[in-house]
């Protein structure tokens, strides 16, 4: 696999659930920054973004920025096609062995 980051991306943006939960470990979790616990492993991912990409099939991210350090990678996304003004987020992906493990977001 290319790099998780960009693999993710490029799937969420495709809709294709299974590709893009190839770049997660099974324990994944995913939070509101700084602790709130948004979910907790591959199969809740899956049915939350199977949901997400159902409902707004015109939605996509764009990489606005992205900088990495270590085992973390920070994106700046504009996330558009969910109705309204687009969204703007940081999300710091925390990767282990090559896949994302952890991730943070801030809205």
């Amino acid at each position: 696999m290319q790099d998780a980051v960009q693999w993710q991306l490029d799937a969420y943006n495709s809709k294709d659930v299974e590709k893009f939960l190839q770049a997660y470990t099974d324990d994944v979790t995913a939070y509101d920054h700084p602790d709130m616990l948004l979910f907790s492993g591959k199969e809740a991912m899956r049915e939350r973004y199977s949901k997400l990409f159902s409902q707004y099939p015109n939605m996509h991210c764009e990489l606005v920025h992205r900088a990495r350090l270590g085992s973390h990678v920070m994106d700046h996304e504009r996330i558009t096609g969910r109705g309204g003004e687009p969204i703007e987020a940081l999300a710091t992906y925390e990767l282990q062995d090559g896949l994302i493990k952890r991730i943070w977001f801030i809205k």
